[in-house]
Parts: structure tokens; sequence; C-alpha cells
């Protein structure tokens, strides 16, 4: 069974800021999470983040072949048929 994604208004207005290099790697990642979401996610610490949420990571290169690590935060719905995508952040992973 694959869930449904719906995006908070947080979530859509930082994927618009998502570099154009890392947009099939972010919606594949995604699209797999919602396939699994039990088995790739991970309950989150309360606080820092929402109650009741999951954290999903990945890395994804970008075209130049550096390294990026992503995270994002989900919840499930009430009927659990769809995940609420509530934040997408990423990072460059740098070598020290």
């Amino acid at each position: 069974m694959s869930y449904r994604l719906l995006y908070t208004g947080k979530a859509v207005g930082q994927l618009t800021h998502l570099p154009a290099g890392f947009l099939d790697a972010v919606e594949e990642n995604l699209h797999r999470l919602a396939a699994a979401p039990v088995s790739l996610s991970v309950p989150v610490a309360s606080p820092p983040f929402p109650p009741r949420g999951q954290l999903f990571h990945f890395e994804a290169d970008d075209p130049a072949g550096a390294p990026w690590f992503f995270t994002v935060i989900i919840r499930y719905s009430q009927d659990e048929t769809a995940l609420h995508v509530l934040s997408v952040t990423w990072r460059e992973l740098i070598d020290e």
C-alpha cells in the first residue's frame, strides 16, 4: 500500500527553494517513503520536533557530485491513508 503525500504550506514553501538539480532525487525519495514509511522513518524526539511526527533522512548528490543530506518530517493522517509532509530541509555534507 502506498500512502498519499499531502504537503503543508511550510513544506511547499521550502520545496520552492529547492535547487533544481535535486528535484528528481527528492521526488523519488518522497515516493519511496510513501511506499514504506514504517521501515524508512523513525519517531521524532519532541520537542524540538512536532509531536507524533516521523523523521526520514536520505542523501543525494548535486549535479557536481557533492553529497547533500535531507530531512523530511511527516505525520500519518488520522485514517492512515496519507502522509502529511510537514517539513523538508537539506544541507551540504562537508568533509572536515
